[in-house]
């Protein structure tokens, strides 16, 4: 009699063994899609960052050629580029605008000067009034692909035509 028992304990722990096994497999399937979301969520906030430090460092190339001469500060589109030693050497070392749009560690830059409108003496504007030669409109933007969804930060600023020394 005890063999017959022993034989129906093996098949016993054998469904015993699956169902743990399912368990496991539901658990871990349902403990991914809660980890996933997160690790995916992290990602984008690192690249956000990214994107502020470079919309940062583009107004900083953006200071340093208007203070070289707002004369080589033109409008149109450019992206910052950053040779450490330039030649002749100026009192702001590095920083040039080059034409068109640049890619930095797969994050699109760029930059656009633009000339905007003097309604009055107190009032810019994009589409009326007339030219003010002293101010420029600066639009910075970063963007980048990540999981499949376009990504753009901007950052809107007027600098005007002044001398540091």
């Amino acid at each position: 009699m005890k063999k017959n028992i022993a034989n129906n304990s093996s098949g016993v722990v054998l469904i015993e063994l699956l169902i743990s096994i399912v368990i496991m497999v539901i658990l871990t399937t349902g403990s991914l899609s809660l980890i996933f979301p997160a690790v995916r969520s992290a990602e984008i906030g690192r690249q956000r960052e990214q994107a502020k430090w470079l919309l940062w460092e583009e107004e900083e190339a953006v200071r340093q050629v208007r203070n070289e001469g707002w004369t080589n500060f033109t409008p149109g589109t450019y992206f910052p580029v950053y040779n450490a030693v330039s030649n002749p050497p100026t009192v702001y070392q590095g920083w040039a605008l080059d034409p068109g749009e640049g890619v930095k560690n797969g994050f699109n830059e760029s930059i656009v000067i633009a000339e905007p409108d003097r309604v009055n003496s107190n009032q810019l504007s994009d589409s009326t009034g007339s030219p003010d030669n002293n101010v420029r409109k600066i639009v910075s933007t970063v963007s980048w692909e990540s999981f499949g969804q376009a990504y753009t930060m901007t950052l809107t600023s007027y600098l005007t035509n002044w001398q540091p020394f």
